[in-house]
């Protein structure tokens, strides 16, 4: 970027979907630890390091992008697996769209 971004850039930014999904996604990973999973094998059980984050996560009053579906009861959370699929699926577009004319 040339300039640095200020407030109001920042609150426009925020507004538009990829900012609503980074939004999101920053809530998803300020809620996200790690714990040790234990995995059964065939001789004996060890336990891995994984990353552990919430089934639902609270949206908030903020809107969420037309592509999330929340659940729960009164929208008030949306899925975590949804959101990701979400990301994904638009970055995938997104790439697309950048090497065809």
């Amino acid at each position: 970027m040339k300039y640095p971004v200020g407030p109001k850039t920042r609150k426009l930014a925020s507004e538009t979907e990829p900012g609503k999904l980074a939004s999101l996604l920053n809530q998803v990973l300020y809620s996200t630890d790690t714990a040790d999973v234990p995995l059964t094998g065939s001789a004996s059980t060890m336990h891995v390091k994984r990353l552990v984050m919430p089934f639902e996560v609270y949206r908030g009053n903020d809107p969420l992008p037309c592509s999330i579906p929340a659940s729960g009861s009164k929208d008030q959370y949306f899925k975590t697996e949804s959101l990701i699929l979400v990301i994904r699926d638009y970055l995938e577009f997104m790439s697309f769209k950048e090497i065809i004319p």
